[in-house]
């Protein structure tokens, strides 16, 4: 299923508490920010009671990733890359957002929002840091998911959630934004099976992430170089449906390829013609240069500073391709 617009968990300053994986189970599993801090989240205990206690959203949170070891390097200095730059309160909108007026269903579940610090869609699997300049690098990605899960199974989890963990979840969302949704896409099928196969009910709703690995504008593909280098310098690695039944799984790193082979109802929220997205295709091409191309993208514009030719492009280019990679997987309309 498509929801054409989409609102993400924005944030705003706020009441969620940071929490940082404990010291001695990031050392642990290795479970690294890119600085080489403890992994955090954000989380809001939930308020329901009865049946509805123990009900559970989980946000991927978002921020692109980084393209070479001088990026990571800049990134470690960050919120996207340092748990030290994390702030210690928050607070989200959309379906995050604690006020059950614009959020009636999920204001009241137990929220978690997991804060991204590897740089490459929590999925970096290199076993020793990387030395940029001085600076040591982790791309820990995979052990940070691993450890956080096991920990929001734990009992040290239930002393924080007033009772509650997800090791007595019944029902659980699975979702994220941008970069967080692939993690999503990534992720859903793993966590399911090997973190909470006792929840009753998992399902997955990851917003703005179904990116295509399609040619640009132009016929070039360095951005899908680009993100190879990127996923081979840090090691990254997947495990889920995709990558355990597809006889070349190099091509699950494909959203629409991972999301062809999950056994998680996911309903996918994106609009079919995502700001990023269309800024990332056309970049090169003749027809999308200038003042007024960029009008073109704007999106409170609404594509009325298009040209003919422009509207042309991104209609027979870029939405039919968007179309079929999500309408054509025979996971598209399941339940």
């Amino acid at each position: 299923k498509l929801v054409a617009v989409a609102l993400l968990a924005w944030a705003i300053a706020g009441n969620f508490q940071k929490h940082l994986l404990p010291q001695n189970l990031a050392d642990s599993y290795q479970a690294y920010c890119l600085d080489g801090s403890s992994p955090s989240f954000y989380y809001s205990p939930g308020t329901a009671s009865g049946n509805d206690s123990d009900k559970w959203v989980l946000f991927f949170k978002g921020g692109a990733y980084c393209i070479s070891e001088q990026d990571c390097k800049d990134r470690s200095t960050t919120d996207l890359g340092s748990s030290t730059e994390v702030p210690d309160t928050w607070d989200f909108s959309g379906m995050l957002d604690s006020n059950a007026t614009v959020n009636p269903i999920l204001a009241s579940y137990h929220r978690v929002h997991i804060n991204y610090c590897d740089g490459f869609f929590y999925s970096g699997n290199r076993t020793e840091p990387v030395d940029v300049d001085g600076t040591l690098l982790h791309f820990r990605g995979r052990a940070i998911v691993d450890a956080l899960f096991d920990y929001f199974l734990s009992d040290d989890m239930k002393a924080i959630g007033q009772g509650h963990s997800l090791a007595t979840a019944t029902d659980v969302l699975l979702s994220g934004g941008s970069a967080g949704a692939m993690a999503c896409y990534f992720y859903a099928d793993y966590i399911r099976t090997e973190k909470l196969p006792h929840v009753r009910r998992f399902k997955s709703a990851p917003i703005s992430g179904f990116f295509l690995f399609i040619p640009d504008l132009d016929g070039s593909i360095l951005p899908r170089i680009a993100f190879y280098h990127a996923r081979d310098f840090q090691h990254a690695a997947l495990t889920n449906p995709c990558t355990d039944l597809d006889p070349q799984p190099d091509t699950c790193w494909s959203v629409p390829k991972t999301y062809s082979f999950t056994n998680v109802p996911t309903f996918v929220i994106n609009s079919a013609y995502d700001h990023y997205a269309l800024q990332e295709w056309v970049r090169g091409s003749p027809l999308f240069t200038g003042d007024q191309a960029e009008e073109c993208l704007d999106p409170e514009l609404i594509f009325s500073k298009c040209s003919q030719a422009q509207i042309e492009a991104l209609n027979s280019g870029w939405f039919l391709s968007f179309l079929h990679n999500l309408t054509a997987q025979p996971t598209f309309g399941a339940p």
